[in-house]
């Protein structure tokens, strides 16, 4: 044995100490060799692998990718999802600014029931299902804080906020949620139990053009679906989107393998906080008090039901003022509430680059396109406005920004990370220690 271990390139003694009945000491010498064929680089692939196994529990059996509808244009992004036995299809928003799923109820008094499309809403009936109840108020499965009550049929019932000043009335119900992973080459189907709302009442504008059923609240609660997956062993609490600007994309849930990506902590509260730190016009930082946007007042949220940016007033005017610096000898200002433009030079070589810096070393680029919306005027002229809205109290980036990039919520290391996304390469999932292709 001696002479097989003669070359050992790395030693390490370990000492045990026992206390023997003659006072001796026991002591091991244990040696481990560094194969001339490993470097340093097969070192880093061994410990990522091994520590991808610390969350094996969820990841072995692959991720779950969802195509996305809808597109920028139209103000939402969606997915199809099955819920329920048999399984019944439902058209539901991508928020991750909401924390629960809900769907419209058979029940629902003032929901769309017609729709201009070919597809026509679709409505839940836990009596057709069976493998659906209600969530009673003495059960203590969910704790939704605010908004929450019973009904008097002893439902459990909750108030969702959502888009612009809508709410949905519904009661928590459990059943099943069927889901297809990705693991290689082959899909797994899947099915486990989740808590969701089933919409009795709702109130807000309802487009005929939008086949919305109800909202996939991704957001950090525990009621959030990524949430409960990982609760039920399913998967991390990690899901990645990918939002074309010309429509479409990939929702993935599960772990996302991409070199390029870059990481900002999430600061804690009740959404996807964290802390923009500096923003930079053509390379030059705007001044800007940086308790503008300190984490005390919120911080910024990445919330993808969100349709526009909004930063905070302290930092919203300055940044304003940067960017008008360098366009106006080529544009002229349009009044109005949102800031507009009229040019007739090529209009993307005029605008400046834009650079938000985030805790941790975090930047994120955008280029003209990333913050400008074309707006056609009676005129038949065209004029670029600015994505960038003003805001009293709280920096939001919507879908203006986080489209045509992979934005990663990791919720198992509480960090955000994100990567412009290249529609040529296709991005990456692991499952089984191996490394798969999902296209946006």
């Amino acid at each position: 044995m001696a002479g097989l271990c003669s070359t050992h390139l790395l030693s390490l003694t370990l000492l045990v100490a026992a206390l023997l009945s003659n006072g001796e000491v026991l002591r091991f010498d244990l040696e481990r060799e560094m194969s001339k064929e490993y470097n340093l680089s097969h070192l880093q692939q061994h410990d990522r692998l091994r520590n991808i196994r610390h969350i094996q529990p969820y990841s072995n059996n692959g991720a779950v990718n969802l195509p996305v509808e809808g597109s920028f244009d139209t103000g939402l992004y969606y997915t199809r999802i099955q819920l329920g036995s048999p399984p019944k299809e439902f058209c539901v928003q991508i928020d991750t600014g909401s924390d629960g799923l809900w769907v419209n109820c058979a029940s629902c008094r003032d929901c769309q029931h017609e729709s201009l499309l070919e597809a026509q809403p679709a409505f839940f009936d836990p009596s057709t299902s069976t493998t659906s109840g209600f969530i009673s108020c003495s059960d203590d499965k969910i704790c939704t804080g605010d908004g929450s009550g019973c009904s008097a049929q002893n439902h459990y019932t909750h108030y969702y906020h959502y888009g612009g000043g809508y709410w949905a009335l519904v009661d928590y119900v459990y059943d099943v949620i069927h889901l297809e992973k990705s693991s290689g080459t082959s899909a797994i189907n899947t099915s486990t139990q989740i808590i969701f709302g089933c919409a009795t009442q709702r109130q807000g504008a309802e487009s005929l053009n939008a086949p919305i059923d109800g909202i996939f609240g991704l957001g950090v609660q525990q009621i959030s679906t990524i949430n409960q997956l990982s609760a039920n062993g399913v998967m991390p609490p990690v899901f990645s989107h990918c939002l074309k600007r010309s429509g479409g994309g990939t929702l993935v849930l599960g772990q996302v393998e991409e070199q390029n990506i870059v990481y900002t902590p999430i600061v804690g509260g009740p959404n996807y906080n964290v802390e923009l730190q500096s923003i930079y016009v053509n390379g030059q930082q705007v001044p800007i008090d940086p308790q503008a946007f300190g984490t005390n007042n919120g911080g910024t949220i990445f919330d993808s039901g969100t349709i526009m940016a909004h930063i905070v007033s302290e930092a919203h005017d300055p940044l304003i003022n940067a960017i008008n610096q360098v366009v106006l000898t080529y544009a002229n200002v349009l009044m109005g509430d949102i800031q507009c433009y009229a040019s007739t030079t090529r209009v993307f070589s005029i605008f400046p680059i834009l650079r938000f810096n985030f805790a941790g070393g975090a930047s994120m680029t955008l280029r003209p396109i990333d913050y400008l919306i074309r707006q056609d005027s009676v005129d038949g002229a065209g004029h670029w406005c600015l994505g960038l809205l003003k805001s009293e109290r709280v920096s939001v980036l919507g879908d203006l920004i986080l489209k045509d990039k992979i934005v990663v919520y990791d919720l198992l290391n509480q960090q955000i990370g994100w990567t412009d996304y290249d529609f040529w390469v296709n991005f990456h999932f692991w499952s089984d220690f191996t490394r798969y292709e999902l296209g946006c």
